[in-house]
């Protein structure tokens, strides 16, 4: 089964620069089940809930990426708070959850700004410079040896 390459991106985003985790080390099913219950406004992946939103993988690692330097100065500063990797990981998911609207809301405006540009017409901006013409057809016989 081929799998979404933006779930390879977030996954391997918050397995290496969020978990910095390495190869040695996967993210746990519980880990993983938070990040699809994400797509679906959930707290944990299931089915049995109702979807409360609806967001794509894209959408969740841009939100990682943006508040990647907030989650891990919070790691830094509470590394002897965390009683366990699930409790770590549920703090940034935490941060993740209270940031990801306002990540939507830019990347739609984002995305209406640059529909508005492309959608600007482009006719009223051509320049029609004015042709010279001269008024005199006598040229000045001095001023050709300059030439």
């Amino acid at each position: 089964m081929a799998q979404n390459p933006d779930w390879i991106d977030l996954y391997t985003y918050v397995h290496d620069k969020i978990m910095k985790y390495d190869e040695t080390i996967k993210l746990s099913k519980y880990m993983v089940l938070r990040l699809q219950g994400m797509t679906k406004g959930q707290y944990i992946g299931n089915n049995k809930h109702q979807k409360n939103a609806q967001y794509d993988y894209k959408t969740i690692l841009i939100t990682f990426k943006m508040c990647s330097p907030q989650i891990l100065q919070w790691f830094e500063s509470n590394k002897t708070a965390f009683k366990d990797e699930t409790h770590k990981f549920n703090s940034a998911m935490s941060i993740i959850d209270k940031e990801i609207n306002t990540v939507v809301m830019r990347l739609k405006n984002a995305k209406k700004s640059e529909e508005k540009t492309i959608d600007i017409k482009l006719e009223n901006q051509i320049h029609e410079g004015a042709e010279y013409i001269s008024k005199s057809k006598d040229v000045d016989k001095g001023l050709e040896d300059l030439w």
